[in-house]
């Protein structure tokens, strides 16, 4: 039916008239009861909407792709994640009646987190379109509550920073005080040795991959990895005469 009208229909009523009226006899309703029983449970709510399952492991929604639904759980369980500095971070498991994935479509942004099926999971499916209809989107309580999911976005990501630069002096503030004990001069301002000597030193301590410890050295002027070498050199400032 909804091929046939520009008129947006509910998913839900039409699979039942679309099975009312199927060519196979086999296909359609055993009896005037059970499209009875189909319609109230329509008319009870959810149907509304399209409905999926998901096998466990399969990654619902995965973090930096574009936002065009969100998803309320009706059967399952799922984890959000994220990944932070290499690793992945679990921030909370979803259980029937969480709603995930709203943020970024009411912000018009990427998704800033994944969300992965622990075991088989059914969701109803929400699409931009429907909560533009259901939430008068472009009334200004819609404006309202953009407003509210960007600023919510905006704090998420000032404290994602907050934590990299955090990281970033507590890995460079270590790295430098160990190759003030053990490093050697290579001149009147320049501490050299061995990269994996120092890594293999402090890596347990830092508790972040190796990839994003080498990342946050990149950003840091003083200090270079030439991991071809196997060097690390840190430049150290020149005495005032």
């Amino acid at each position: 039916p909804q091929e046939l009208t520009e008129v947006r229909l509910p998913p839900g009523l039409c699979r039942i008239a679309m099975r009312a009226i199927a060519t196979p006899r086999a296909d359609r309703f055993g009896s005037v009861e059970e499209l009875r029983h189909e319609i109230e449970g329509f008319l009870r709510g959810g149907s509304y909407f399209d409905s999926r399952t998901f096998p466990a492991g399969t990654v619902i929604v995965k973090e930096g792709d574009i936002a065009d639904v969100a998803y309320v759980i009706t059967a399952g369980t799922c984890q959000a994640f994220r990944k932070e500095r290499g690793r992945r971070v679990n921030l909370r498991s979803l259980s029937p009646g969480d709603v995930f994935g709203e943020g970024a479509m009411f912000a018009s942004g990427t998704r800033n987190a994944s969300v992965v099926a622990l075991d088989d999971v059914t969701v109803i499916v929400v699409s931009r379109e429907s909560l533009h209809e259901e939430l008068a989107l472009d009334s200004w309580m819609g404006s309202f509550v953009r407003a509210l999911a960007v600023r919510y976005r905006d704090l998420d990501a000032r404290q994602r920073v907050q934590s990299t630069l955090t990281d970033q002096m507590r890995v460079i503030q270590t790295i430098v005080e160990f190759m003030s004990r053990t490093a050697m001069w290579c001149g009147a301002t320049t501490l050299g040795g061995s990269w994996s000597r120092v890594w293999g030193a402090l890596g347990g301590e830092l508790r972040i991959s190796h990839e994003h410890v080498v990342e946050l050295i990149s950003r840091t002027p003083d200090i270079a990895i030439d991991l071809e070498a196997d060097t690390i050199t840190l430049s150290v400032p020149a005495p005032i005469a």
